[in-house]
């Protein structure tokens, strides 16, 4: 990257960083009409960015990246210091059992190799559940939630779980029950027979 003229400071060559304005003094320099503690790169219609240094490098402890259509990068919280109104699922999850997960090709100018690749659609995913829809500048659909999506199938995959261990409990309840009066029927056999109630019976039938 080359560096900027005497005229702007801490800032590379148009059209790579946003254009910094002179400060006075010692005070660091403030992006023309931006707030500061801001990095923006870039400036105008840009298609396409290489960053050096990041693939291949791996992050055990790290967190996925993610970027809206102003292009603000960022990363999902967790914490519930940043979240309000938390509450369970519930049944909120069954619409993502409307949907239809596909196998597809980018198109080619997108990608010329042509790699298969697997998901959803994003105009499906509108028609079943607008909130996991992301969205362009135009407000069109994007792209798909998927780290929502991957919440509301481990929602699903509880409540199945949980709906299958209620229906064998009764089943091992009634096996148990059975066995224990097979027993039962049992010891009232032997006891009779041994009191001589079973050969009396046999003699009256014969």
């Amino acid at each position: 990257m080359q560096k900027g003229n005497s005229t702007n400071s801490h800032h590379c060559s148009p059209g790579l960083f946003w254009p910094f304005t002179k400060s006075a003094g010692s005070q660091p320099a403030t992006p023309r009409g931006l707030s500061s503690n801001t990095i923006r790169i870039g400036e105008g219609v840009q298609t396409a960015t290489y960053i050096a240094g990041i693939s291949g490098a791996t992050v055990p402890g790290g967190v996925t990246v993610i970027v809206d259509s102003n292009g603000h990068l960022g990363a999902m919280v967790s914490s519930q210091r940043f979240k309000d109104e938390i509450k369970p699922m519930g049944e909120a999850s069954e619409a993502i059992l409307a949907l239809k997960p596909v196998t597809f090709r980018y198109k080619q100018e997108l990608d010329p190799k042509g790699i298969p690749q697997f998901g959803l659609v994003a105009e499906d995913m509108e028609k079943v559940n607008p909130d996991l829809v992301v969205r362009d500048k135009e407000g069109k659909p994007y792209s798909v939630r998927y780290d929502a999506v991957n919440a509301m199938l481990l929602n699903e995959f509880r409540q199945t779980r949980g709906t299958a261990s209620n229906h064998c409990r009764p089943k091992v309840n009634r096996r148990a029950t059975a066995e224990k009066l097979s027993v039962q029927a049992l010891g009232t056999r032997e006891a009779n027979r041994g009191s001589g109630i079973g050969s009396c019976e046999g003699e009256r039938a014969a």
